[in-house]
């Protein structure tokens, strides 16, 4: 409709192409929204580059397009892009505006978000702690914005290893979210979610059990059980079972989620390699490496199929590999966990910061592994010293983990 109108001149033509570029900035969160992002992402780009255009000399009138496309940025996994452009909008809606007005405050939370997704804690952490005293003079306590805000914050001290700090914000949140949101909210779902995880991150696992088992059920009885919502709560469950010496208890909750999500994961989809990897590392853990095999297999024939230059693809192999060790055919698992960790490394900024050392050590731990133990059987063979030299790296990597 906005493009099918009479042609107009001037000021009349302006107007109106501002008015396109509302309509397709709705359109572009709309793609994004149902899970298109990229093409959300291009409609994005188009639209910024014309507002400069359409604006040259007045850059306050594009920085709200300038905002949005750095929100699709972020959700695209490209946060480094978000932060080059934030940077510059905080700073004039702050000159425009003041700091607490509410276009400001959504501009410094999204670039704390940024400043999150690419590793800089040091410049999230102050920018979300101030974001969210101003937010709580502008806005009510329990307002979506301060709710997303404290939820963020708390997050980001569990990333940065101080779940201590972060439950406190956590059960504060969360109450808000009760009363505000309900239980039912998936909002709060994942809060109650996130603080069972902060307790177990602190080796309180009965607290931790308590909230996961609650959001897991809550989850389980609104969604669908082969979508994400269900499953990282089932996983998160399942895991902090198996770390309270409850594997008998974790083996059946794994085993009636696979039962019920199994027929409803198209085969070849990434949705059910996902599932799959993951359920594999959950059996894994659970001492049933057997039981992993086929499930593991499944997911690295999709995911070499139709991502075969992702980092999960050779995390993948690399969990395979782990099996083959374990079954002590050792030559065969050297050749597969060696050549993932290579394509891990070489693809490790694809990886998330808030898990890239973890996925790194995991691999590095499992060559070590398979090496001990092809040690045990043949011990003049060397395999020994090949252990030493990968858990020299696994140290080193460690080192500079907590230096950071």
């Amino acid at each position: 409709w906005t493009t099918a109108r009479a042609p107009a001149t001037g000021e009349a033509a302006t107007v109106r192409e501002n008015f396109q570029l509302e309509a397709k900035n709705i359109l572009a969160y709309a793609y994004r929204t149902v899970g298109s992002r990229r093409k959300g992402l291009e409609i994005a780009e188009q639209i910024y580059e014309r507002s400069l255009e359409l604006h040259e000399g007045y850059e306050e009138r594009t920085a709200r397009f300038r905002n949005n496309l750095a929100t699709h940025y972020i959700t695209s996994k490209l946060p480094g892009k978000a932060v080059l452009l934030l940077e510059p909008v905080v700073q004039m809606q702050t000159q425009i505006w003041g700091s607490d007005h509410p276009r400001t405050l959504a501009a410094k939370n999204n670039l704390a978000i940024a400043y999150r997704d690419t590793g800089k804690f040091e410049l999230a952490l102050p920018l979300f702690e101030s974001t969210l005293k101003q937010q709580k003079s502008v806005y009510a306590i329990d307002h979506p914005e301060v709710l997303t805000t404290s939820g963020m914050l708390a997050q980001l001290y569990d990333e940065m290893g101080k779940s201590d700090q972060a439950i406190p914000i956590h059960h504060q949140t969360l109450n808000a979210m009760l009363k505000k949101l309900g239980r039912n909210h998936p909002h709060t779902m994942t809060c109650m979610n996130n603080l069972g995880m902060s307790y177990r991150a602190v080796g309180k696992y009965e607290e931790a059990i308590e909230y996961l088992s609650e959001a897991y059920a809550l989850a389980n009885s609104v969604f669908d059980v082969e979508g994400p919502l269900v499953y990282s709560k089932m996983d998160n469950l399942c895991a902090t079972l198996a770390m309270a010496d409850k594997a008998d208890e974790a083996e059946s909750l794994l085993d009636e989620y696979l039962d019920a999500a199994s027929e409803k994961l198209e085969p070849g989809s990434l949705s059910r390699a996902q599932r799959f990897a993951g359920a594999g590392n959950l059996l894994i853990i659970l001492g049933k490496p057997d039981r992993a095999k086929p499930l593991v297999s499944e997911s690295l024939e999709i995911r070499q199929d139709k991502m075969p230059d992702d980092w999960r693809s050779f995390n993948t192999l690399s969990l395979l590999g782990s099996i083959v060790s374990q079954e002590a055919k050792h030559a065969e698992a050297e050749s597969m966990l060696l050549a993932a960790h290579q394509g891990i490394v070489e693809r490790q900024h694809q990886i998330p910061p808030n898990y890239r050392q973890k996925r790194l050590t995991d691999s590095l731990k499992r060559i070590v592994n398979c090496y001990e133990s092809w040690h045990r059987l043949e011990p003049q063979a060397g395999h020994s010293e090949k252990a030493e030299a990968f858990n020299s790296q696994l140290i080193n990597l460690q080192s500079e983990e907590k230096l950071e």
